[in-house]
């Protein structure tokens, strides 16, 4: 279900690009105006604008989805769709993927505004093309259900860099590193709910002795 629903909305995607009228063409991005009734969006390296004289007009709609290109958040989104076709049973893969879909928001608010755009006219820009039209899941876009919170962040006090880094990074590698150790590591189902390791600790095969430990000690020994 994961993937297909992922499947038909890249394929709405190609579509609206397709029928689309490019109306600017340059090597970072394609600006494309579209009668389909959608939220502005951008997907890889193309912003989609629906025909309407009150966004077409407004530049920070342009600005806003040129950033979303700058940042890659496309390539991260699809990678994090690829982790959640495989950990779809998994509540802490759709929270962190929400997560991030937020910082990606946080991220493109902060470098429009750093261009010297208004942050009042910029917010009420937000609430009036992110109300009344289609959003496309696996998109970046105008995103109405995350526009209190991000309201919020870009009226308080910037965060450091590093501050910034390791609320994007540190859930995202935690994950990665979850999910090899879950692929190394097998395990033989007893029954009873426990689940009984093939091998020793250290060892990769069950003909191998693995570590040796002391009892009650978790460090190796000679």
């Amino acid at each position: 279900f994961v993937l297909g629903s992922r499947v038909i909305s890249a394929v709405k995607v190609r579509k609206i690009i397709k029928r689309g009228r490019t109306v600017e063409s340059t090597d970072k991005c394609n600006i494309i105006v579209s009668d389909s009734n959608v939220q502005p969006f951008s997907w890889m390296n193309d912003v989609v604008l629906p025909n309407d004289p009150a966004i077409l007009n407004d530049p920070v709609v342009v600005e806003h989805e040129k950033a979303h290109i700058a940042f890659g958040h496309s390539y991260e989104l699809l990678i994090f769709d690829i982790i959640t076709f495989v950990q779809w049973f998994n509540p802490a893969v759709w929270l962190m993927r929400r997560d991030m879909c937020a910082v990606h928001e946080f991220q493109v608010d902060a470098a429009v505004l750093e261009k010297g755009y208004d942050r009042k006219g910029y917010q009420y820009s937000l609430l009036n093309h992110a109300v009344g039209l289609k959003a496309i899941a696996i998109a970046c876009g105008f995103k109405l259900n995350s526009l209190r919170d991000r309201i919020g962040m870009m009226n308080r006090p910037a965060s450091s860099v590093k501050k910034v880094a390791k609320i994007i990074y540190i859930p995202l590698i935690t994950l990665l590193v979850i999910l090899i150790w879950a692929r190394k590591n097998k395990y033989v189902d007893m029954g009873t709910g426990v689940l009984w390791a093939t091998c020793n600790l250290g060892a990769s095969h069950p003909e191998e002795a693995g570590s040796y430990y002391a009892w009650g000690e978790t460090y190796e020994k000679e």
